[in-house]
């Protein structure tokens, strides 16, 4: 090559940069002004206008004014990670807030949404090789590894509901030493990513005080571990939003549905894309909850989806019954499911939440908080509710009901992960009742990991298959989960 086209190509190079720089700064500049003019905005008077079921957001670079109730910082960013070309489009629901519908058609088992996750960590306590020098030290601070984070080992809360969520943050801890150094890498991103609905208002107090608690430990521990500042009060706000959003991730190479209904989760992601799919027990959207080689998650249609149609996804365990899954979802997510699955009391003719009569042999026991008759579409109502025979109108209460399934899931769990035990009676506990997280958004999960003969354990689970059909439909997921052990 001669000097004068080594000195044009160093030239055409150099122009190319220049090019390039100056199209970032414009790009820069016109998201500055796309945010100042939103903002301006949000304070000007607001205005009425008629209610609509679904409306897309609004472009920044063409709406004049949100309505007043929309966060002009979110929707900024979700609007830039949303492109014309992509499949989903964020929309706003009249009774679920922000959700995602398709642009244009998509076949079954197309991919509708592949997006890299904001942050992802191991399910704490996990390996120390795992964490960076400034993760250690603020591990370390907050009480060590083989601690909560809590500062008390086995502590005891008052309700379900704040054991559970002592439970979960403190698995999601390195989540959120991860999701807190966002304010400081991305700040418009963390922004955003607070913003994310998080149902601390919703929750009981003594789940509240854990986890405002939690929220003043990490504080100081990031700031003296890793010179990160946030205060406590938005680390609750994160918390709340990790409870609520963050998908529990499954291992490498472990198959969707293997021996369990529903997943054990070792580790945990957090994205502000894939948290704007709304639930239904009748997902139209599937994932398998594993994060490629790209960091994104990815989720397929489950069935043909039209232009328009809303997308969701599943996050309970579906062959649940529904007086379990209603209970899940009031739980860890604070709302009650009013999907056509939860609104028929025969689950679709499935009838996976019947239980057999004890004083007819051919009743059927039904939860009277499940619509019926004139009812029908109506959503679930369990106060006060029991459980009535259709048949010769037997009555027992719901809290009988929920005890017996509880045992029942106890023992199926003492003859898998303890099978040596001699007496199922006094078994250990299921996974299923809290201890550990389903895949997805919330829940539970476990596996047969005892080292006995499988010829010992599946006598047990026999006898405890044969026991649950006197009780429970076929179709309920205790026989299911049976079945699928055996």
């Amino acid at each position: 090559m001669t000097l004068a086209s080594t000195r044009l190509l160093g030239i055409a190079i150099a122009a190319s940069a220049g090019l390039t720089l100056m199209f970032l700064l414009w790009r820069r500049r016109q998201q500055q002004q796309q945010l100042q003019s939103l903002q301006e905005a949000r304070r000007r008077p607001p205005t009425v206008e008629s209610a609509a079921p679904a409306q897309v957001l609004p472009d920044p670079e063409m709406a004049e004014a949100p309505p007043p109730e929309l966060d002009p910082e979110l929707e900024i960013i979700l609007s830039l990670r949303f492109k014309p070309e992509d499949r989903l489009r964020p929309i706003r629901t009249q009774n679920a807030g922000r959700s995602l519908a398709c642009n244009h058609f998509v076949a079954a088992g197309e991919i509708v949404l592949q997006k890299r996750v904001e942050a992802k960590a191991p399910r704490w306590p996990c390996a120390l090789a795992l964490l960076t020098a400034s993760e250690q030290a603020v591990v370390r601070l907050a009480g060590g590894e083989g601690h909560t984070f809590l500062g008390q080992d086995g502590e005891e809360s008052a309700s379900a509901s704040a054991s559970w969520v002592a439970y979960e943050i403190e698995s999601m801890w390195l989540l959120a030493i991860r999701a807190a150094r966002i304010s400081r890498t991305s700040p418009p991103v963390f922004a955003a990513l607070i913003r994310l609905e998080n149902h601390l208002a919703d929750r009981p107090a003594d789940a509240r005080d854990v986890v405002h608690r939690a929220a003043a430990a990490l504080s100081g521990a990031l700031h003296k571990g890793a010179n990160i500042d946030v205060p406590p009060p938005t680390l609750a706000t994160l918390l709340g939003v990790l409870l609520t959003n963050a998908f529990g991730l499954r291992a490498p190479g472990e198959s969707v549905g293997d021996r369990r209904l529903d997943g054990y989760a070792h580790a945990f992601a957090l994205s502000l894309n894939c948290s704007l799919f709304n639930h239904s027990c009748e997902p139209n959207v599937t994932t398998d909850f594993v994060i490629n080689n790209y960091g994104q998650l990815t989720f397929r249609a489950a069935c043909d989806l039209p232009a328009g149609t809303e997308c969701f996804i599943a996050y309970v365990a579906t062959e649940e019954p529904t007086y379990i899954r209603q209970r899940e979802l009031r739980r860890t997510k604070c709302f009650t499911c009013a999907c056509a699955l939860c609104t028929d009391p025969t689950e679709k003719e499935r009838c996976g939440g019947f239980l057999r009569c004890a004083s007819c042999p051919a009743g059927w026991l039904r939860w009277t908080a499940l619509p019926y008759g004139d009812e029908l579409g109506k959503p679930v109502c369990d106060e006060g509710a029991d459980w009535q025979c259709g048949r010769c109108g037997a009555r027992t209460t719901h809290a009988d009901v929920l005890a017996w399934d509880t045992a029942l899931r106890e023992r199926m769990g003492a003859a898998v992960e303890d099978p040596n035990q001699e007496e199922l009676e006094n078994g250990g506990t299921f996974a299923g009742e809290g201890d550990r997280r389903e895949i997805g958004h919330g829940g539970s999960g476990g596996g047969r990991t005892g080292t006995a003969p499988a010829s010992h354990v599946e006598v047990r689970l026999r006898a405890l298959l044969n026991e649950a059909l006197v009780r429970c439909h076929p179709n309920h997921a205790i026989v299911l989960q049976l079945r699928l052990l055996l």
